[in-house]
């Protein structure tokens, strides 16, 4: 085993724009590029280890600007410090996590965190998820296609023709109100046929009201899953629409900590979970908050907020692998939003939606430092 000795001498901090293909939309927002943060931590040695968060107000109520500057003071309390073993890593983390920065700021805390396992991993000439389990629980990962929230039919179709042509096996539609809803699952259905597991994302738009009524209008479709259908903060009426439907109802916006998922799986709100890494403060806290799902009997699904580069897409596949008893997985479509990534490789997914473990050191991809200095403005860098 390699014995590394780990010192992060000097940690640079970047806001990263990058174009979307289109413009992506649900009810909470409209976007056409990127909004991340990238950090890079670099040792005495020239090694490099970085690190993605994707701050969203309308999830965690964490600015672009409050998570740069959380960032500035989670890289000062780094910098310097000396690792010897996994086990000093594991306690800086754990102490970066109690900071006064992490609860309101989980993307930078995720920023941070996955920098650091990066680093330490390609010290140790591993890919990040050996870290935590000798041998992947699944070679080759089955994604789902995210349609947004298309208003003109024609558009709508098209994408789902495309999906159809890729053989994809789980599709997610953003919908916004109950009678668009019931349209576009329908199309859906229409398109894909009964062999393509069909599930809706409503991110908070519906009334409980409205949330029964599009379950109840479009079971003869065979939705498979409505996730999020009422506000964040509503968790007695998500309780109620899940008490009231027979389709699964998934948590998304309403939890991103593991104490409120206790809260959620205790009290049966929902039967499903989605974990997004930076919207659960990294890696670890995410594996963990997986676990708790799983250990529960509830759904897990595995997601992403839009705009993620190859960076946080290859953190959420090494996570996705040490999660063989997640149902949904989500992510891994760069090449299909962005028109540059972060990677030197191109990992999204393929045909049917397949995608297979990474195996270089780290994260398991090669990043691509020309374009993060081309698309990415440098805040700041410390040592």
């Amino acid at each position: 085993m390699l014995v590394c000795v780990m010192r992060a001498t000097k940690v640079s901090i970047y806001d990263l724009i990058i174009p979307f293909r289109l413009d992506f939309s649900h009810s909470l927002f409209r976007r056409s590029q990127t909004e991340c943060v990238v950090v890079v931590i670099e040792d005495e040695e020239g090694l490099r280890g970085v690190g993605e968060g994707a701050p969203r107000g309308y999830v965690t109520g964490e600015s672009l600007p409050e998570c740069l500057g959380a960032l500035k003071d989670l890289s000062s309390a780094i910098t310097g410090v000396e690792l010897q073993s996994y086990r000093d890593l594991t306690v800086l983390l754990e102490k970066l996590g109690v900071s006064e920065d992490s609860p309101r700021c989980p993307a930078a805390l995720c920023a941070i965190e996955l920098a650091l396992l990066d680093l330490w991993a390609r010290g140790q000439n591993k890919v990040v998820r050996q870290l935590f389990a000798d041998s992947p629980g699944k070679p080759v990962l089955v994604y789902s296609a995210v349609i947004p929230l298309i208003s003109d039919k024609q558009s709508l179709r098209r994408l789902l023709e495309l999906v159809k042509s890729l053989g994809l096996e789980h599709v997610k539609l953003k919908i916004r109100d109950c009678r668009q809803g019931i349209e576009h699952i329908g199309l859906a259905r229409e398109i894909l046929g009964d062999s393509v597991d069909v599930r809706a994302d409503a991110n908070g738009a519906l009334s409980v009201e409205s949330a029964i009524e599009l379950c109840r209008e479009v079971s003869p479709f065979g939705l498979c899953a409505l996730e999020q259908p009422v506000a964040k903060d509503d968790l007695m009426g998500l309780r109620s629409v899940s008490e009231s439907v027979s389709i699964p109802i998934f948590a998304d916006e309403s939890v991103n900590t593991l104490e409120g998922l206790r809260y959620l799986l205790r009290n049966k709100i929902c039967e499903g979970i989605n974990i997004r890494l930076s919207k659960c403060g990294g890696f670890i806290r995410s594996l963990h908050m997986c676990e708790e799902v799983i250990s529960h009997g509830g759904i897990l699904q595995i997601g992403c907020h839009v705009g993620e580069t190859a960076i946080l897409s290859a953190a959420g596949r090494n996570l996705a692998t040490l999660c063989p008893a997640a149902s949904y997985l989500e992510g891994s479509f760069s090449k299909y939003l962005l028109t540059e990534d972060l990677s030197l490789q191109d990992i999204s997914f393929g045909p049917k939606g397949h995608a297979h473990c990474l195996s270089e050191p780290g994260h398991g991809i090669g990043v691509d430092f020309d374009v993060l200095e081309k698309r990415g403005r440098l805040i700041t860098t410390l040592g």
